[in-house]
């Protein structure tokens, strides 16, 4: 069973950045308008370094070959994640929280929170399932699964939205760079020996990567930190709220049904024949148990949903998740039994 002291640890951290972005606005530190602003930089600028850079250490031609159908199965279960997501929204979400309610249920933190859960228990099975299923996931989520906070604009329009956003447009690039120079990955940690011994052309590369992964790593944690200055702000109105039983809702959804709905498609998926080992098929399930992605607060924040729901949701589905994630890989090792 998963380790309850590494999932603590992890949502610990979680907890302590949101506390302190929550005293900075409180305090005063940042204005009120410093997240929008935050918003726009993780979303047009951070994000798609840290899907840039974070390719090329996803995929490899080899791995592709062994693996190919990783990314295939991360995509079908986001998809299912967020179709059931999109149906509890029609029938359960309020006036003006449709898209983020759809969001909040159906896109878990399946990279941040996942890699820190599951490398230290299932070690590089755990980091292959995760960064391959990332592969697929983040189409899906770029494409199709922020859809409810697009405007249209008739077929032009939702097909520009769908392929010509800034995040599908740089995991392309991520794509296209892990096939083409596979001798990025790892570059932005060479030592100065190393270093000086590159060809001219390679040691001008390095401080051009080096940047894009300086500043996809400032996604995270602005993403967490903005949850607080959300949480610390006070209500404009009380559509802005967040009320305690969407928040619930969108808990018990994202924590327990969706997992369980998940265990059920690959339970499918395995019995149609694609060969998932134990540990594969249980870190699986912990991708889609994970809380509700922090890019939802971003996203709900830059294209006018629900900010105060995201962020309210973020928060206790992170600390539920505490309780809900032995409970869900408890029951994935279970339901193996039936592949």
């Amino acid at each position: 069973m998963i380790s309850g002291s590494v999932v603590f640890y992890k949502i610990a951290t979680t907890c302590l950045l949101i506390f302190a972005g929550f005293v900075a606005r409180r305090i005063r530190v940042l204005p009120e308008i410093a997240i929008p602003v935050m918003s726009k930089h993780v979303l047009m600028v951070a994000t798609p370094a840290y899907v840039i850079f974070y390719m090329p250490q996803s995929i490899s031609v080899e791995t592709l070959h062994l693996y190919w159908y990783y990314p295939v199965v991360g995509f079908v279960l986001i998809a299912i994640n967020d179709l059931f997501a999109y149906g509890s929204a029609r029938a359960l979400a309020k006036p003006g929280e449709l898209a983020t309610f759809r969001a909040l249920v159906g896109l878990p933190n399946w990279v941040f929170m996942a890699l820190a859960v599951c490398e230290p228990i299932f070690k590089d099975d755990g980091v292959r399932v995760v960064l391959l299923f990332n592969l697929g996931i983040t189409f899906y989520v770029w494409s199709f699964g922020m859809t409810s906070f697009r405007v249209g604009g008739g077929v032009v329009g939702m097909l520009k939205e769908l392929f010509l956003n800034i995040q599908t447009i740089s995991a392309g690039i991520g794509v296209a760079l892990a096939f083409l120079c596979p001798w990025l990955n790892g570059m932005e940690s060479l030592d100065s020996d190393t270093l000086a011994s590159l060809p001219w052309y390679l040691g001008l590369a390095t401080p051009v990567w080096e940047s894009v992964y300086l500043l996809g790593c400032t996604a995270l944690p602005l993403s967490i930190f903005q949850i607080g200055l959300l949480l610390g702000a006070p209500a404009k109105s009380a559509s802005e709220g967040g009320d305690p039983l969407s928040v619930f809702t969108v808990s018990v959804l994202r924590l327990l049904v969706a997992p369980l709905l998940t265990m059920a498609a690959l339970l499918l998926i395995c019995r149609l024949g694609v060969g998932f080992s134990q540990a594969e098929f249980t870190v699986a399930a912990i991708i889609m148990a994970m809380p509700a992605a922090v890019t939802v607060l971003v996203v709900a924040e830059v294209y006018g949903g629900a900010g105060r729901l995201a962020a309210k949701g973020i928060l206790w589905n992170s600390v539920a998740s505490l309780a809900t994630a032995p409970i869900v890989t408890f029951v994935a090792q279970y339901i193996y039994r039936w592949v």
